[in-house]
Order: C-alpha cells, then sequence, then structure tokens
C-alpha cells in the first residue's frame, strides 16, 4: 500500500491534518506515505514511521510549483491519492483511489477536524498526532526537570495582528497569575517563531526572569511540542502552538479575535476557548465573508484570569472543553 498525502503550509492546519492520516494509518498501518507539505509544516512529518519521503511546496506563481511536483512524481504511482490543497492535482498523478477537500465541506460550520474526518469514515476517534524523535523528547524532559513547577507556556504571538491579544495584556495576566497562590511558582515559557520576535520585545523584556523562560525563535518546532507536551498549562492565541499544544494533551486557554473558534479551535477535550462579544460590523473593518466581528483586545485580562483560577484551567486538572464568552 502507498499513500500521497498532500497537507497543508501552516502549521495548525498541518496539525489538524494529521488527524486524518492517523486515521488512514490506523485503517493501513503497513503503508508507505510520502507527503507533500508547504514551509516548516514538513518537520511535524519527518519522524513518521511510515515515511517515504518528504517533499516541500516551493511556491512559484502562476501554480507552477504544481508543475514541478508533477514532474517529481510522474513515475510514481500511488493506491491512495490524499489531496487537501487542491481538487485537480490528482490529475497529474498516477493513482487508484483519490479523496480531496470539496468546497461544499470547507464552507461547511463544523471543526475543521472533523470536516477532515468525515473524507475517511471511521468509528476510531480522531486523535491528531505529532511524531517527533525521542531523543528531542528526551532533552526537553531533562531540561524541564530543572525548572520550577507548574510550567505556564505562554505563545504571545500570531500571523497577523488581528489573531494577537496586547502584549500589556499578557503582562498583566502573567503578574496576577505570580500573585495567586497556585501560580506563584510558576515558571512562565515564551514561545514564538523567530521573525515574531521584534514583536513582543516589551513582553519579554517585563517578565521577571526568576521566573521566566524566553525561548522565543529558540526552539525547533519539535522541540517547542516537547515543552507543549511537558507543560501544565498552554495559554496563547488561535494559532500554531494552540495546536500543538492540542495535540500534546495540555491543558490550554486559546484566545480568539475575528477567527471562527467553531471551525479552527484547538481539537482537544481539554482546552477552553475564550472569545470576545460581537460588535456590529459598521465598528470593525474586516471581510463578512472570511471574519466575524470581534476584536481580540476586547478579551480582558480579567476574563483570561478567572479561567486560571476558577478552576476551569489549574495545573495538572484536566477538564473537557470549554467556550467562554468575554464580558
Amino acid at each position: 500500500m502507498k499513500i500521497l498525502f498532500i497537507s497543508y503550509t501552516n502549521i495548525g492546519d498541518v496539525v489538524m491534518s494529521t488527524a486524518l492520516l492517523n486515521r488512514v494509518l490506523a485503517d493501513y498501518p503497513d503503508a508507505k506515505v510520502d507527503v507533500i507539505v508547504g514551509g516548516l509544516g514538513a518537520e511535524l512529518f519527518a519522524n513518521l514511521p511510515q515515511l517515504g519521503r518528504i517533499l516541500t511546496i516551493k511556491k512559484r506563481k502562476h501554480h507552477r510549483h504544481y508543475l514541478d511536483l508533477r514532474r517529481e512524481l510522474a513515475h510514481e504511482h500511488y493506491d491512495i491519492l490524499i489531496d487537501l490543497r487542491t481538487p485537480f492535482f490528482k490529475f497529474f498523478v498516477n493513482h487508484d483511489r483519490s479523496i480531496t477537500f470539496p468546497k461544499r465541506l470547507q464552507a461547511k460550520y463544523a471543526a475543521k477536524v472533523e470536516q477532515l474526518g468525515s473524507l475517511w469514515p471511521s468509528a476510531r476517534k480522531l486523535e491528531q498526532k505529532v511524531w517527533i524523535e525521542p531523543r528531542v523528547m528526551e532533552v526537553v524532559q531533562e531540561k524541564a526537570t530543572k525548572i520550577k513547577r507548574p510550567l505556564v507556556v505562554v505563545g504571545p504571538t500570531a500571523n497577523w495582528a488581528g489573531k494577537q491579544w496586547p502584549q500589556k495584556n499578557f503582562k498583566e495576566l502573567i503578574e496576577k497569575l505570580s500573585q495567586h497562590d497556585a501560580y506563584k511558582n510558576a515558571t512562565f515559557l515564551l514561545l514564538g517563531a523567530p521573525n515574531e520576535r521584534k514583536d513582543i520585545e516589551d513582553l519579554i523584556a517585563t517578565v521577571p526572569a526568576a521566573q521566566s523562560l524566553d525561548l522565543v525563535g529558540k526552539t525547533t518546532i519539535s522541540e517547542s511540542y516537547a515543552w507543549l507536551k511537558m507543560a501544565d498549562v498552554f495559554v496563547g492565541h488561535d494559532s500554531g502552538l494552540s495546536h500543538l499544544a492540542a495535540a500534546a494533551g495540555t491543558p490550554s486557554i486559546t484566545l480568539f479575535g475575528p477567527m471562527n473558534d467553531k471551525i479552527y479551535a484547538p481539537w482537544s477535550d481539554v482546552n477552553h476557548v475564550v472569545v470576545p462579544p460581537m460588535r456590529t460590523w459598521r465598528e470593525v473593518n474586516l471581510p463578512k465573508k472570511k471574519y466575524l466581528p470581534r476584536v481580540i483586545s476586547d478579551i480582558t485580562v480579567k476574563t483570561v484570569l478567572n479561567c486560571f483560577i476558577r478552576q476551569e484551567i489549574q495545573p495538572n486538572n484536566k477538564k473537557t472543553e470549554k467556550r467562554h464568552v468575554a464580558g
């Protein structure tokens, strides 16, 4: 059995796509899988046990990168082709069976992971998977034993401003958590990509050094996942980190702005989603078809703090998913 799996580019989308691949491989555990993926997402498949090879999409004008892939795969034949990016690549690759992600599903008002899972009906539970080298996990575990607990991982960055809670709010949240009995000895670990560091320099500078571990721009995706696996709690935005935390099974608080949390919320039974109240459309400058009239800065520090201290999220206290509308 040979499978071609064409995934996404953004880390969060790639993580969600693993729920589908994991379900397929449960039925075909001996299959060999070639993966096509964009950007840094390749790292998430590098240690897939059934991996054949990884092809990284290098985008070119007029979609010519698909011509590159066509040439690369001209002599291949697949039993199953799963394409989550386009409906047409199946016409260029030899295969017996194809599965694509149709627009009728993409527009459906349902969790993205459930949409993807519906492409491969099964009684098996949908479960995301991140495959990392065991040595990476061992190194992070060793480092984690030397820091104070609880370990609170903070993901204060996002890929655009509409998703990003103000730095001053994260600063205030950390200060107030440090005053609470459950978190007074906490270590606050900051994670983010190298290019995002400049956006949160003020926050990095203000978190007390005795309580912080600054790893912004200093970890690989696999290392970030390992730290999230070791964490007691994660708090951050609708971002790749929040989906990695979900895959790791870590209790989380995810802050949403204009993006639709009903579709894009991290897939986890220990995730707590916080959304701002709706505004009227005349108060925001966002495309109606793509976003919701919500502003992430309308989420108050008090609201997020309450998620920690009102038994909704506590260190090592796993709860079912909840959704809170900030008031």
